[in-house]
């Protein structure tokens, strides 16, 4: 291909940048790789090649094209944050979190990279770290959602639930319709005795997104705590309905159901639960109750 001019090259890069917007991932390729084809060193196309094979999901093609822009040139923030993104999907965890360190070294307040770099942390087994990196990025950003999930998440495995809370509400207050900011909380409330409050967030959960399992699960749980057995039956019920293979609710299903006063029934769930997971222990401890229970007379 002949060498393109200057003014060439630009109008490729921008029908490229122009396309890819607008996922129109085949049409951006094309343009970058005219580029390349006259200018293979050309940093734009390369790295804009590169987050167009990140955004089909072809990484090991991505770390291709971003290593060849990051050999010409190592002072752009955002190709190291891609370089990181990338790095992680093919499972190099430490890599990536080098490649994060270096795109926040050129630029102290990117927050996607503090927020990526936190998911990487906790991908290599180290969540006091991913959790400073989470706080990081939404100190920088207060509208950062993920940051805010992420870490709440991570308090929340730590036990530390009020905390945990507060960052739910701050995703909740940024992403009204996020369901599982939503379920989370609605569980963070069950395990803080605020049952009715927990019900209103799996009811608000089930108005929006009516397929959402874990919202009729927990809510079968809050209704469970709430003595309200016949009400927890349906939401299982209808939990299993959309997933017939929640051991978990089958499990739980069965407790209302001996709450009921409906034994055999219960016994049945239970062998429906331990046919999907043998080795769920709850399920197993219930069974070996109801069979050695005597009836009553």
């Amino acid at each position: 291909m002949p060498n393109l001019t200057n003014e060439e090259i630009s109008e490729l890069i921008q029908n490229g940048i122009s396309a890819q917007q607008a996922n129109g991932y085949g049409k951006a390729q094309e343009c970058y790789r005219k580029v390349l084809l006259s200018v293979p060193d050309h940093f734009n196309a390369n790295q804009l090649l590169g987050a167009v094979y990140i955004q089909i999901g072809d990484y090991p093609l991505a770390l291709r094209y971003l290593n060849k822009a990051l050999s010409v040139q190592q002072t752009n923030p955002l190709v190291y944050h891609n370089h990181g993104l990338t790095l992680h999907a093919l499972g190099r965890f430490l890599e990536a979190v080098a490649s994060f360190d270096k795109a926040i070294a050129l630029q102290a307040n990117f927050a996607d990279a503090y927020c990526n770099r936190g998911v990487a942390l906790q991908s290599l087994s180290r969540p006091t770290e991913a959790l400073t990196s989470y706080q990081q990025a939404f100190t920088l950003n207060p509208q950062h959602a993920l940051a805010f999930f992420n870490c709440a998440t991570l308090l929340q495995q730590f036990g530390k639930l009020q905390e945990a809370l507060a960052c739910y509400e701050q995703v909740i207050a940024i992403d009204p319709n996020n369901v599982q900011a939503l379920s989370n909380r609605g569980v963070i409330l069950n395990d803080l005795g605020r049952y009715d409050a927990a019900l209103i967030d799996f009811d608000r959960i089930i108005g929006s997104s009516p397929n959402y399992v874990p919202a009729y699960y927990n809510r079968g749980i809050t209704l469970q705590k709430l003595k309200l057995p016949q009400q927890a039956l349906e939401s299982y019920e209808k939990a299993i309905e959309l997933n017939p293979e929640h051991a978990q609710a089958w499990t739980n299903r069965a407790s209302t159901l001996k709450d009921l006063g409906r034994v055999e029934e219960a016994k049945l769930s239970l062998e429906k639960a331990l046919t999907i997971m043998p080795d769920l222990k709850e399920a197993r401890a219930q069974y070996h109750q109801l069979i050695s229970t005597p009836p009553s007379s």
